[in-house]
């Protein structure tokens, strides 16, 4: 199994809104979502080139995949451009994440996807434009799956939350 990973030094991070002695939660890079309009050889080559295995997906064109225990580490989407729609960065607790917020809205960040639990890893996160104009999600307590997992079709994209600022890419009618 070939995967990628990101790493920091916890203890080089620094953020002066943070009380004396507490640390920010980050807890590393949680997924990448690439769209593309061919969906098609992207999915081949991070299938069977690089092995990465079918979490779920969501009709049409849209499929998640791990490389690890973590649901997704990387999700595909079609889309007619070439992009990355939003990189999330995995937090340790609701509480941290929380506090992303606070510190987004404090500091006029626009919240481009509001606060939400997703349908097929049950993440709760909120997203923010960054200034290359992709998504920045900021979330935790994503899943983790087995190998007996069996992928599926997991309809709707989210159980609450998740409004959009602007209109979703990946809505379908089911969304």
């Amino acid at each position: 199994m070939r995967c990628f990973e990101i790493v920091t030094d916890e203890d080089t991070i620094t953020n002066a809104s943070f009380p004396a002695g507490a640390r920010p939660g980050a807890t590393g890079l949680g997924h990448l979502v690439l769209a593309s309009p061919k969906l098609d050889e992207l999915r081949e080559l991070y299938e069977s080139v690089l092995e990465f295995r079918l979490t779920d997906y969501r009709a049409p064109g849209l499929y998640f995949l791990r490389c690890n225990a973590t649901h997704h580490s990387i999700a595909l989407a079609h889309a007619e451009t070439p992009s990355i729609h939003h990189l999330e960065i995995e937090h340790g607790s609701i509480d941290d994440v929380g506090r992303a917020h606070d510190r987004a809205r404090a500091n006029g960040v626009p919240i481009s996807i509001s606060l939400g639990r997703h349908m097929n890893d049950k993440a709760i996160s909120f997203y923010v434009r960054n200034p290359s104009g992709f998504h920045l999600e900021i979330g935790c307590g994503g899943i983790e799956v087995t190998d007996g997992w069996v992928p599926h079709d997991f309809g709707v994209s989210d159980v609450w939350g998740h409004h959009h600022a602007e209109a979703n890419p990946f809505a379908s009618p089911a969304s």
